[in-house]
């Protein structure tokens, strides 16, 4: 919705499509499709047979283990051509964490988000918020920091997302929203996801790249970005 709401303030022509998740019978993002008013094609998918799909099984079980709720977005490239059509992205921004293990917030990336430019390879796509560092470090704005100094929660996202949402975006304050987490789907194939632990496919998975944490200092994060600096983050996979 939002980046709907931008192309069309912006007067930019775009093909709007909208996945609607089904998983025996029942629609899982029905809150959010109550919501979208203008869309130009629907692409409907059936949760139990994409956990059986090739191009899932290849793409996100065998090489890139990944949940079927990540994975279902960039099954968006079904319905585009490759030759024609660039994909845009409006995927969770990257986040402040704060473990029970530290005392302090960090700057946190989980490789696990890698899972668009993985289901995406062979398109030309963009993230909005993640993939131009002078939006992405605009994120981080005074707002967000006041946040984070109240921050008692693992993450941002879970505590703060919304209300950061509703000052920055007030026309779309009316909207219900929904964590994706509390879909019915995901507590049936929820095992242990901050250790990445799914049933799919009738098969225990461990999907390794989100049990694998990248962490910053947060007082050096704010000097990267601050400064305009790229940060690198290197880690073993934790198998």
């Amino acid at each position: 919705m939002l980046v709907s709401h931008v192309l069309k303030d912006l007067n930019i022509d775009a093909k709007r499509i909208h996945q609607r998740y089904y998983y025996r019978g029942e629609l899982l993002n029905g809150t959010e499709s109550a919501n979208v008013t203008e869309v130009d094609e629907y692409q409907d998918i059936d949760v139990e047979e994409f956990q059986s799909f090739s191009w899932y099984q290849k793409t996100f079980v065998e090489s890139f283990p990944t949940p079927v709720y990540m994975a279902l977005q960039p099954y968006i490239k079904f319905a585009c051509k490759a030759d024609k059509e660039f994909i845009l992205l409006a995927r969770t921004p990257l986040s402040i964490f704060k473990f029970s293990d530290k005392k302090e917030s960090y700057f946190s990336y989980n490789p696990q988000l890698l899972y668009g430019a993985v289901g995406l390879k062979g398109f030309d796509f963009a993230d909005v918020f993640n993939e131009n560092p002078q939006i992405m470090y605009s994120f981080f704005d005074d707002l967000y920091r006041q946040q984070v100094k109240e921050q008692s929660s693992m993450s941002w996202e879970s505590q703060f997302k919304k209300l950061y949402y509703e000052h920055h975006f007030p026309e779309i304050e009316h909207m219900q929203k929904s964590e994706i987490f509390t879909w019915n789907y995901l507590k049936t194939l929820n095992i242990d996801r901050p250790n990445g632990i799914y049933m799919q496919s009738g098969k225990t998975q461990i999907c390794y790249p989100q049990r694998t944490w990248l962490n910053y200092p947060l007082k050096q994060f704010y000097e990267s970005i601050d400064k305009s600096k790229a940060i690198h983050l290197q880690s073993n996979w934790q198998k």
